[in-house]
């Protein structure tokens, strides 16, 4: 498909002329956004006083993509929701979650990632009991009498009056 042109002086081409016109343009900027997140350094201060460059990669997320390539979580949506740029996104935002999960999963700091990944992106907590034999309940009133039985039965009367 061919690119969109956008013309200034064409009065039928109304809002914000776009970003990106192909896919490719923007795949290389998304590209661009998760290298320089695993790129990332922080500068620590060692025991001698020294300052030290250390590796120290961020996690991606949607927010900082939209960022990156200059617009808002909302326009990159409406992005999304065009045919070319679909999978392009997509891939994107597959790749962000999976490195989130990873990054939460595998955390030997933050034992609540777990709990959080599997209330948040539809994983279960839940456990099955399977009973091989039925469970009998018989219910009975304060007293201690069967439902359905009489005090009267309970305690060997016939309900006539005494002679």
């Amino acid at each position: 498909m061919k690119p969109i042109k956008y013309e200034k002086e064409n009065p039928t081409k109304l809002g914000r002329p776009p970003k990106f016109f192909t896919p490719e343009q923007m795949k290389k900027e998304i590209d661009k956004y998760f290298k320089e997140c695993q790129d990332n350094t922080s500068q620590v201060v060692t025991k001698e006083g020294l300052i030290v460059d250390i590796k120290d990669p961020k996690i991606p997320c949607y927010a900082g993509l939209a960022y990156a390539l200059d617009m808002d979580r909302h326009q990159l949506w409406n992005y999304s929701n065009k045919d070319d740029f679909y999978l392009t996104i997509k891939k994107a935002r597959d790749l962000i979650t999976q490195m989130l999960e990873d990054s939460l999963i595998n955390s030997k700091n933050n034992p609540v990632g777990k709990i959080f990944i599997s209330k948040n992106y539809g994983y279960t907590d839940k456990q099955e009991i399977e009973m091989i034999k039925p469970l009998e309940i018989v219910l009975s009133d304060y007293r201690g009498a069967k439902k359905g039985e009489k005090d009267d039965q309970k305690e060997g009367k016939t309900g006539k009056a005494a002679k």
